[in-house]
């Protein structure tokens, strides 16, 4: 069965034998299936309301069906994820309920969402692939809204909740088959909608299809992080930066704070740290207080950048958001210490490597030589032997290095100095090197905050 509604109509053929088989011979079969249909009529009673007054928001409440809200309450989804809603008495009820192409748009959807819960990967694809186009078609053509009173672009969370479930259907079947063929597929598909959003309208901005755009863009930078098409983000963002476009501010809070998140991870890669920073700590603070999943997805970005940024989170953050992998790094840079710096690095590779975060975790080390070092002069400075308290002897450094379990060489100092060069160029020490002897570090401000 290719669709459900506007497409192939054979497993639909199957379903009307086994519905004549099911009726007992007549109008009792009939009756009893209208009893059993009850709470999915009256779902579609909703969704035809909410279509007929132009209230694409409800509508796109209805259609998720993750979890139970007011909007979708539990007996309707239990009875939409069993199934009930590929038979054929369901969709004789969409298409007498529901107008062309709404009737394809959803059934096609919720069917989707019942096989994508049953884990059949291909057939969620297939349906939600066929509701997308017709929702593509529908933003195409032109279309007059319900009333006046309605905003000629009212229909677009409806498309977003489509694409979305597209986006999970592609992931599941290229999970189940193997390959990257299904998510590129969608890429694509996706992608289309993007000329559509963006054509000149007579309408203003605010109530035109460019609108649309921002939820367009996410689900392809979405893509594009999860198949690792990372060099089309330039063009994408291209999209949101181009004259005339609307502010983020006039988006959904929601459609702004996913942008921000994966323009920061974007920038986090090009090494842009501060407009990174910005952009992730925008993410995390606009993000909703209830919405604890995505607030430590975000933090797990927010934390490095801010470290390397020399910003110690504060530990109520690290109380409320558990993050061991980040806690052993922290206390070693804090602390310098070299060995449990590089025994965490170690211990935490993969979880690093995953989050695309292991090399600005490794730039942290210099911040962990830099107080390994103060702690030396921490140490001179209450030492009454120690007359030169502005002098610490690289010998010295060197033997701290080997408690912390670095090799360095034993015939020269050429690595420590090249150490000490790098910290004094990045500001991180103030003071200078005396060749093969010693580090002189300023009487004032010896390190600098």
């Amino acid at each position: 069965q290719a669709t459900l509604l506007g497409g192939h109509s054979s497993g639909l053929h199957r379903m009307d034998k086994r519905v004549d088989r099911a009726k007992c011979g007549g109008p009792s079969g009939e009756h009893s299936r209208a009893t059993r249909m009850g709470p999915e009529v009256q779902y579609l009673g909703k969704i035809s309301k909410a279509l007929q007054m132009g209230k694409g928001v409800k509508v796109a409440r209805l259609l998720r069906i993750g979890k139970p809200t007011p909007a979708m309450p539990e007996r309707i989804r239990t009875r939409i994820l069993a199934g009930l809603t590929v038979t054929h008495p369901w969709m004789m009820a969409v298409k007498r309920r529901l107008p062309a192409p709404w009737d394809g748009i959803v059934a096609n959807h919720v069917g989707s969402v019942a096989m994508l819960h049953h884990g059949k990967g291909a057939q969620a694809m297939k349906l939600a692939e066929e509701s997308s186009k017709l929702c593509y078609n529908f933003m195409r053509d032109k279309h007059e809204p319900p009333n006046a009173a309605v905003s000629p672009n009212w229909f677009l969370p409806i498309v977003d909740v489509v694409l979305t479930q597209l986006r999970l259907s592609a992931y599941l079947v290229d999970k189940q088959e193997g390959g990257l063929k299904h998510e590129r597929a969608v890429y694509n598909l996706v992608r289309d909608f993007l000329p559509v959003c963006n054509k000149k309208e007579k309408n203003p901005p605010l109530r035109s299809l460019k609108m649309g755009t921002l939820f367009v863009v996410n689900h392809l930078l979405k893509i594009c992080f999860k198949i690792n098409l990372l060099r089309n983000t330039a063009n994408l963002q291209s999209s949101i930066d181009s004259p005339g476009f609307p502010p983020l501010s006039a988006f959904p809070r929601s459609q702004t704070v996913t942008y921000k998140f994966y323009v920061g991870r974007i920038q986090m890669m090009e090494e842009k740290y501060e407009e990174a920073e910005k952009n992730l700590e925008y993410a995390f603070n606009h993000c909703h207080k209830d919405a604890k999943t995505n607030k430590l997805r975000i933090l797990q970005f927010l934390i490095p950048v801010k470290l390397l940024q020399k910003k110690m989170p504060k530990a109520r953050l690290l109380q409320k958001y558990t993050f061991p992998q980040f806690h052993a790094v922290i206390v070693a840079m804090r602390q310098g210490d070299l060995q449990a710096y590089n025994e965490a690095l170690m211990k935490h590779e993969d979880f690093f490597v995953e989050k695309g975060v292991f090399l600005v975790m490794e730039k942290l080390k210099k911040y962990v030589y830099r107080n390994l070092i103060k702690k030396i002069h921490t140490h001179i400075l209450h030492d009454e032997k120690q007359t030169k308290k502005n002098l610490i002897q690289l010998s010295t450094i060197r033997a701290a290095m080997k408690i912390n379990g670095v090799d360095v060489d034993e015939k020269n100092y050429d690595e420590i100095e090249c150490i000490l060069a790098n910290l004094i160029y990045e500001g991180l020490i103030k003071g200078y090197i005396a060749h093969a002897r010693a580090l002189v570090v300023s009487k004032k401000n010896a390190f600098p905050k």
